[in-house]
């Protein structure tokens, strides 16, 4: 029994790790490719934040950031 919990406590511990490295790969991505749609210090800021505090900034940068290039735009296209 106390193998079989180590084996699940490594496995959960693994999967966190490659969520700690994908997740921030595909914000910094998202930033990048939506970079005409940032001014070059928002760029920068959501950049740094998602490099220094990755899943908390991740959260952040999906839910505030992406919004906020939603409506650039969807202003743009007015």
């Amino acid at each position: 029994m106390n193998f079989i919990d180590q084996e699940l406590q490594f496995f959960i511990l693994q999967s966190l790790g490659l969520l700690a490295i994908i997740f921030p790969a595909f914000c910094i991505l998202s930033i990048v490719r939506n970079s005409n749609s940032f001014k070059k210090k928002m760029r920068l800021m959501w950049t740094l934040v998602v490099i220094l505090i990755p899943i908390i900034g991740s959260f952040l940068y999906l839910s505030i950031g992406r919004e906020q290039v939603l409506n650039t735009e969807i202003q743009s296209n007015i």
